[in-house]
């Protein structure tokens, strides 16, 4: 019967003496540090921030764009034409044999249906709904901490009672001893 009563203390006492020694938090601070360390929540920030991004790069139709393109083409022989004017024959070269072609230019889009504003405010609507999932995260980190430092609670007040239990019970056992001992 000691034995078990010794095991009993070892195991609960000891630890719950343990544990009263480190220092408590507040609930808000306990949410402070989960939200603060969370990687989660790190990379769906770091996510909203690239959202912002395609934001900027929708805008891309309001701007206009520089072209510049260069080819070079090198053909077996030289592509003539034969026609003749007026009595006279010509040869034409329709296409020679190496030849390069340089195009420089200003793009910039007059009309395009709608299309432009539209992928703006699809780009916005992306943004949002990433700032909303964000939020959500970390209303659902608040959430399970809030429910784990109930959860602690309720542990304390089970340990206080089980403690007060154990004080119970070695008084009973002492009077049982007192009684038998008389």
């Amino acid at each position: 019967m000691r034995l078990k009563q010794y095991l009993y203390c070892a195991f609960f006492i000891f630890p719950l003496s343990l544990s009263a020694e480190m220092k408590t938090i507040t609930l808000s601070e306990a949410i402070e540090k989960g939200l603060s360390n969370n990687y989660y929540i790190k990379a769906e920030e770091n996510s909203v921030n690239s959202k912002l991004h395609l934001i900027d790069s929708a805008k891309y139709g309001d701007y206009p764009s520089i072209i510049f393109d260069y080819k070079y083409t090198v053909m077996d022989k030289e592509k003539k034409l034969k026609m003749s004017m007026g009595g006279i024959p010509m040869n034409i070269v329709q296409v020679e044999r190496n030849y390069s072609n340089l195009n420089l230019g200003i793009n910039y889009i007059l009309y395009a249906g709608g299309a432009i504003e539209a992928n703006k405010n699809i780009a916005k609507s992306i943004f949002n709904s990433s700032k909303h999932s964000l939020e959500e995260l970390k209303n659902s980190i608040k959430l399970k901490i809030q429910e784990s430092y109930i959860n602690i609670l309720e542990l304390k007040a089970l340990r206080e009672v089980i403690i007060a239990q154990i004080n119970r019970l070695k008084s009973h056992s002492n009077d049982i001893e007192a009684l038998y001992n008389e």
